[in-house]
């Protein structure tokens, strides 16, 4: 998978809908205080019922893609995540792949990522290779296809890093109560896009 480009039709649909999803949930994020409990839970549920429905054959809906894809802005859903594409490259590798054909370009960062992650669990280096190297051209200072590039390049084995992620429960207890500042990157992220799409 590469950063793909919807054709022109379906691009235009996409940022519709990404739009009318966006403002109501901007609102929610611009409170104070956020429900950041709230949001977290729900996108941790959200994370966990598409990979048992697509477990199930089920197919993504745009608007659970769109949805998703924020909720990986999110560093708690997004290192859940990151747990799943180790424990489950297959199954993960197809989810991600079909959620990304619903996104606006803007949203595909943290699905490469993963996508990524997912593709050199199962061996195939070199097409998580290209997937970094196309995230970097966008994002040349994210510091997670930093790391797994150089892992690639030094031959560290997908498993290894696998092996030393912890239990979703620990991950948990490690990182404590959700925080106000989670939210930020989400935030920042749809400020941006609603602000783009406006001018």
């Amino acid at each position: 998978m590469d950063l793909p480009r919807l054709p022109g039709d379906r691009a235009d649909h996409v940022r519709q809908l990404t739009r009318q999803l966006a403002k109501p949930l901007l609102a929610r994020l611009r409170t104070q205080p956020p429900p950041v409990e709230e949001i977290i839970s729900g996108g941790l549920a959200r994370l966990r019922e598409t990979l048992d429905a697509y477990r199930n054959g089920a197919p993504i809906d745009e608007t659970t893609a769109i949805q998703l894809a924020w909720d990986l802005h999110i560093l708690r859903i997004r290192d859940e995540a990151w747990l799943s594409a180790a424990a489950e490259p297959i199954t993960m590798t197809g989810l991600l792949g079909d959620l990304a054909v619903h996104l606006d370009r803007p949203f595909l960062i943290p699905v490469s990522l993963l996508w990524a992650l997912a593709v050199w669990r199962q061996g195939d280096s070199r097409s998580a290779y290209k997937v970094l190297t196309s995230v970097l051209a966008v994002s040349p200072f994210n510091t997670m296809a930093h790391l797994i590039a150089t892992a690639i390049r030094l031959g560290v084995p997908a498993k290894e890093m696998a092996d030393r992620l912890p239990t979703p429960a620990a991950l948990e207890a490690e990182m404590g109560p959700p925080e106000p500042a989670w939210l930020l990157p989400l935030t920042t992220m749809l400020s941006l896009y609603l602000r783009a799409a406006d001018n």
